[in-house]
């Protein structure tokens, strides 16, 4: 049941998305477009898997409101338009996937812990390589070396606050590396 589910889920984004595109296509505002699908649409079908699943996922996609009948007495699939609800779930899928395909793949394989690690974003390794940086960045600057020694003397004292080691679980021990 979960599975089908999810795929019910997919038909309606899916959907969502493909009739956002012919809207952006032609131009048209979302309050002047109109469509009229057809259970033999080869797109329709080849999106959605048969003509069942056309009439279910606008049928899901009108009871959601992200669809509306644009006529007075209309069913089916003909005078169909879109709702603010409807454009902004085709934005958001579309965003997120676009998200997803610029986003870095990093594969590292399978790792067996069995101690503190350090894997993923915002953690110790990550904030001391870029406190590493801030620092080389100073270094780099044109400022006088009064200038740097006061900066760095600054950051050294923000992390030696407690709550900072608290927060980052590093201690002292990262201003000293650092400097």
């Amino acid at each position: 049941m979960d599975e089908m589910r999810k795929q019910k889920e997919q038909n309606i984004e899916d959907l969502m998305v493909l009739l956002y595109e012919e809207l952006e296509d032609s131009g048209n505002p979302i309050n002047c477009a109109t469509f009229n699908l057809s259970e033999d649409d080869p797109n329709l079908i080849n999106l959605l898997g048969s003509s069942e699943n056309i009439r279910k996922t606008v049928n899901a996609c009108v009871t959601r409101e992200l669809m509306k009948y644009r006529y007075l007495g209309s069913h089916g699939l003909d005078g169909l338009a879109f709702t603010e609800k409807g454009k902004g779930l085709a934005l958001s899928v579309i965003k997120r996937e676009e998200l997803q395909s610029s986003a870095p793949v990093y594969n590292i394989g399978q790792i067996t812990n069995n101690g503190p690690s350090q894997i993923g974003n915002n953690n110790i390794q990550n904030i001391t390589n870029i406190l590493s940086q801030l620092m080389e960045q100073a270094d780099k600057t044109t400022a006088s070396e009064e200038e740097k020694k006061d900066f760095k003397a600054k950051v050294n004292a923000v992390l030696s606050h407690p709550l900072i080691n608290t927060v980052i679980s590093a201690g002292a021990g990262i201003a000293s590396a650092l400097l």
